[in-house]
Formats: C-alpha cells, structure tokens, sequence
C-alpha cells in the first residue's frame, strides 16, 4: 500500500466518525431542544433540500470524476489523488467543487430532514469544518506539490463559489507548464 492510499483510508477514517457526531448532534438536538421546529411549518424545506442534495452529490461526483480524467497521468495512483493540476472543467469555476458539493448536502440534508438540530447547528459546523480543513490541510499540501502554478491558480479562481461575472476559460497556467492539467 502506498503511502497516498494510507493518507486516503486515514483521511476517511477521521471524516466517518465526525459525520456520525453531527448527525447524532442533529438528531439529538431536534429531540431534545428544537421540539416544534420552524421547518416543520415551511412547505418549502423538504423540495428546497433534495434539490440541494441532488446538487450536492451531482458537483462532488463530478469534480471526482473530473479530478481522475484530467488529473492523472499515472492510472495507478490511488483514488483521490493526481499527479497533475486541474484547472478545468468544474475547477475552472472554482477551486474545491467537490467541498461545495458537500456544503450543499450538509445543508440539504438538514432542510430535506426538516431537522432543525442538523440545519442550523449540525451542518454549520461541518461547514467550518470543511473551510478550516481546506485552508490549513489541502491548500498548504497543494501549494507544496504544485508550487507556483498553484499559486497563480488560487489567484485566478475563487474556493468555493463561482463568480457568475469571471468568464471561465482554459487557464494560462499550461504555459508555465508546472504540473498543469
């Protein structure tokens, strides 16, 4: 086993047992705190959360399959991991699809549950969580493999949240040639 495939299973190992607390903290917290939720009287909640959800899954299993495609020179690597930079496709929009996807079913979840625990206590903190692990795990560990071309590309393009007004092209990073996609 490589030491990217071990760096895969301890990553999934953290994350699984966190998602199992905010779960249980929602849970626990529309049982025991939010009886009589506000969502529970919004028609809207229930369709507004699985069109999040489904929005959600939609962008994470698509960066994934985007990050394969155009990240990965050597097809032996692990799931999750590249060789290359991608700056296209979904990553042409922004930086970290596949977390906004998953800020999408955080919060889906929580409006499709009606769970008033999940959406406002729950889901914020993945939220943070997901924010704080992206600027002080995933960046510095970005920076450190792709040095420049990856500074350029953080410069060019937001984290999150598209910016409707950039007009996505194929980023200039290729001329650099430092990695690129």
């Amino acid at each position: 086993m490589t030491g990217l495939d071990q760096e895969f299973k301890r990553r999934l190992r953290r994350l699984v047992p966190g998602a199992a607390v905010l779960v249980f903290l929602g849970w626990a917290l529309d049982h025991f705190v939010f009886t009589g939720c506000l969502l529970d009287t919004l028609g809207w909640a229930r369709p507004a959360g699985v069109v999040l959800l489904l929005a959600g899954f939609s962008l994470a299993g698509v960066s994934g399959r985007q990050l394969t495609l155009y990240g990965r020179r050597d097809p032996s690597l692990p799931r999750g991991t590249t060789d290359q930079l991608v700056d296209r496709g979904l990553f042409c929009w922004m930086r970290h699809p596949a977390f906004t996807g998953f800020a999408l079913i955080l919060v889906g979840g929580g409006l499709a549950a009606k769970s008033c625990g999940f959406t406002f206590v729950s889901a914020p903190i993945g939220l943070v969580y997901l924010a704080l692990f992206t600027y002080l795990v995933e960046e510095p560990q970005l920076v450190e493999r792709f040095g420049e071309s990856y500074r350029r590309y953080k410069e060019q393009v937001p984290a999150f949240l598209p910016l409707p007004w950039r007009r996505c092209r194929r980023s200039t990073l290729a001329k650099g040639g430092n990695g690129h996609a």
